[in-house]
Parts: C-alpha cells; sequence; structure tokens
C-alpha cells in the first residue's frame, strides 16, 4: 500500500528577538490553527518549583493586558466559533487556538496578549490553586491513568522525569506569586519560543501581522540558570498502589530511546508490531487468544537525552501474573522467532496512515511543525520520515527489540487488587537478574 503524504510548505523567520516563526498555509482548509510553543517544562523545576511550568499554563488564561479575565478570554476567542488551549509537558509547553482562517489575526492577539503579558494578578493564584489539585485528585482517581505516574517514578527515582508534570498538592500549595513572576520572566524567553501558524493563512499576512504584535520584544536577557539534570542510572524495580477496585492496572517497561536516536524509527515499529492496534502481537495473544484483557498497548516516550518503552494493560486481579508473563513472553518470541515480511510492511503502513491522517488537522500539523523546530531544530518532512521508516529492516526492528525492550533491566508499577504480589515481584526480579 502506497500512502501519499504531503510536502508541507513551510516558511520561516527568525525575530530580532530570537523567536522563530512558522507559516504553512494548506489549500482547503477553512480554519486555521495557532500554536505558541516554549522549550520549557516541568524538567527544569527546581525542588521547591515542583509543578510551576503548569501552574503557570493554567494562570496564563485568566487573562493578559487587553483581555483582562478568564471570562473575557473565552468569550474572545469563543465568539469566533474557535476554541483556546494548552498543554504543559516535561520538556515543553504549548497554547493554541484554532478559529475559521478569517478570523487568525484577532484569534491571535489574544493568544500573545495572555502568554506574552499575562496579568498574574496575586488574587487569582489562592482560586487556580485549588483548580490544580482538583485536576490531580482528578488524575488520581484514574487507575489507567495514575499507574503511568507510579512507573514514571519507578523508572525516574527522585529525578524530573519521574514527577508528576503537574506536581503534587503539597507543592501547588507552596507555590507563591513572586515564583510565578520570576519562572514566567526567566523561562518564557522570546528565544526559547516558537509560534507556527497553519490551515487557510497566507505567509506574508501572518508573519507581518506576528512581527509587528512582536516587535518589542526584548532579546537582551541572559542565558537562564535552570538546566536539565541528566537522568538517573537506577531505576525501582517495583512499584504497587493499593487501591479497593474490579481491575489491576499494570505498566511495565524499561528505559528506551531520545528524540534524538535514529533507532526511534525501527524501535516505533517494533512496538508497532508488538502492541498497537487489534491486530498486533499482544492484543491477539493476551486478548484474542487468552481472554486475559480488554486492551493492551505497547508505546514509548522520547525525550531530549532519554525515553522510556511500555507495554500496558488492566486485568483481572487474579490473572495478573498470568498477564504479565503473557507480555513478555510476546516479547521474547518476537525475538526469537523474528518478524514475517508481512507483518513488518504492515507496521510501515499503519505508520504511515496514522501520519497522513493526522496531518489532515490543521491543528495536528502546527503541533507537529513545533515540535520539530524545538526538538529537532529543523523541520522533519512527513516524506523524510517516511522514508526513515520505509528504510528499516526486519533484523533493525528485532535488534532494537532485544537491545531495548529483552535485554534491559524492567520497571513494573500496579495499582489495584494484587493477590498474588510476592509472586509478581519474584517475577519482575527474576527478569532483571537475568540481564
Amino acid at each position: 500500500m502506497e500512502v501519499e503524504l504531503p510536502r508541507l510548505a513551510v516558511e520561516k523567520v527568525t525575530l530580532p528577538s530570537g523567536l522563530r516563526v512558522l507559516v504553512c498555509p494548506m489549500a482547503g482548509r477553512v480554519s486555521c490553527s495557532t500554536v505558541f510553543a516554549v522549550n520549557i517544562g516541568s524538567r527544569v523545576e527546581r525542588p521547591q518549583e515542583e509543578g510551576i511550568a503548569h501552574f503557570i499554563e493554567h494562570l496564563v488564561f485568566k487573562g493578559g493586558q487587553r483581555w483582562r479575565s478568564a471570562h473575557a478570554v473565552a468569550e474572545a476567542i469563543e465568539r469566533l466559533g474557535g476554541a483556546i488551549n494548552a498543554s504543559t509537558d516535561r520538556e515543553q509547553t504549548a497554547f493554541w487556538t484554532r478559529v475559521p482562517a478569517s478570523y487568525w489575526d484577532a484569534a491571535w492577539d489574544v493568544l500573545a496578549d495572555i502568554v506574552l503579558e499575562p496579568a498574574f494578578r496575586e488574587e487569582d493564584i489562592p482560586k487556580e490553586k485549588r483548580v490544580v489539585i482538583e485536576e490531580l485528585r482528578m488524575y488520581k482517581d484514574s487507575p489507567q491513568d495514575y499507574v503511568e505516574s507510579l512507573f514514571d517514578e519507578a523508572l525516574w527515582p527522585h529525578h524530573a522525569l519521574g514527577r508528576d508534570v503537574a506536581g503534587d498538592e503539597e507543592s501547588v500549595m507552596q507555590l507563591t506569586h513572586q515564583q510565578v513572576l520570576t519562572f514566567h520572566g526567566e523561562e518564557y524567553r522570546p528565544d526559547q519560543a516558537v509560534v507556527c501558524v497553519t490551515g487557510g493563512c497566507t505567509g506574508d499576512s501572518v508573519l507581518r501581522a506576528v512581527e509587528e504584535r512582536l516587535s518589542h520584544l526584548d532579546a537582551s536577557r541572559g542565558q537562564s540558570t535552570r538546566k536539565s539534570d541528566p537522568p538517573p542510572s537506577h531505576q525501582q524495580p517495583f512499584v504497587w498502589n493499593p487501591r479497593d477496585a474490579e481491575q489491576t492496572n499494570v505498566v511495565l517497561g524499561t528505559r528506551g530511546v531520545s528524540y534524538t536516536d535514529d533507532r526511534r524509527f525501527p524501535l516505533d515499529l517494533a512496538l508497532t508490531i508488538l502492541g498497537d492496534g487489534m491486530s498486533s502481537r499482544l492484543f491477539v495473544r493476551l486478548r484474542e487468544d487468552a481472554g486475559l484483557v480488554y486492551d493492551v498497548r505497547a508505546s514509548m516516550t522520547n525525550y531530549c537525552d532519554a525515553g522510556d518503552t511500555t507495554i500496558a494493560f488492566a486485568c483481572d486481579p487474579e490473572a495478573t501474573v498470568e498477564a504479565f508473563d503473557a507480555a513478555l513472553d510476546s516479547v521474547d518470541g518476537m525475538v526469537g522467532e523474528g518478524i514475517r515480511p508481512e507483518e513488518l510492511r504492515k507496521a510501515k503502513d499503519y505508520l504511515l496512515g496514522h501520519l497522513a491522517l493526522g496531518l489532515e488537522d490543521t491543528g495536528a500539523v502546527a503541533e507537529y511543525l513545533c515540535e520539530q523546530e524545538i526538538l529537532l531544530g529543523r523541520i522533519l518532512q512527513p516524506d523524510e520520515l517516511a522514508e526513515r521508516i520505509e528504510a528499516v529492516t526486519a533484523d533493525e526492528v528485532v535488534t532494537v527489540l532485544h537491545d531495548i525492550v529483552q535485554t534491559q533491566e524492567i520497571s513494573c508499577a500496579v495499582d489495584g487488587p494484587l493477590p498474588e504480589r510476592e509472586l509478581l515481584k519474584e517475577r519482575v526480579e527474576k527478569r532483571n537478574r537475568g540481564h
């Protein structure tokens, strides 16, 4: 199967302040998406600042210098039929809007106002702390989400990669107004940011509007003093959160690769064959053949200098050890037997098809371009990405699965009832002793 991927016509301008502007017109689109991404996240937070990057993401929506309240910000975008939101990760924070293309400039004014000139009123901080704490509690009440945090803590103990991006209740309550002002002032720097506009827009008009709106930005500030600590050399093999529930949620995995490591391409294919989709090896074995789970998946996360690979599932508490064994047996079998040519072809078509479908949406394209610019420092075109994927051989897939997943020490996180706790711990320890 041949997938047709678009060539993205990206225009890039770097302003005197260091801020990078990307514009990508997309023929036939009635929407226009704008992403304002900052190369800063929870990973550079100091111990007394845990959760501050995410907290600032919240506070920004309380208003800027022109739109002075959360209601005014929301109304300004929603009256256009659009949407505005944001997300914080460990290594970047992104704010975005999506509106009909004819209203792009109005939405851009709102976004630039709140991100670069937020009001940061002191009286808003106690209220927003309560909101963030409710968000943390909601997340903790979701076992399938909370077990992911447990796994991060096990894989990256006592490190920013192992902490929840939003911090915890204690750290959030300790944040001060001055810390917010200082963190935003030092880290929301023009040379740390990328603005990307995609969809039914024209490059010249967008670039003029962005340059005009941001011409006042100062590039003279010194470098940030916050740095990302290297990942820890050790990990915890097993963590468990007892919970009274009908199911037990499990995440097991290993250290992975960074987003600059070329092994991410064969690893992505390996995990696709192993556990992405209803025809994957894990899904067929654990659900269709054994009836142990409703869903099972394999995935990876990439950071600037590290990464992880994981297998996640939920099952009857009594079947936890059996499902754990079956998951690792699937990895071992895939390495021992190799992969069939048709499996590799299907996995490549699956990844390329997902890429093509994702690039139909203006917001997804804007997010893709921002990530490429921030993480790689250049735009990797979809056809270049396709070439990297197509070039991967079956031997490379098996080798990377062996090197990254089969022979490294694993960490295992469990949330929920665990009748055979000692047996599962023994399985994890035995696996790790073999490496």
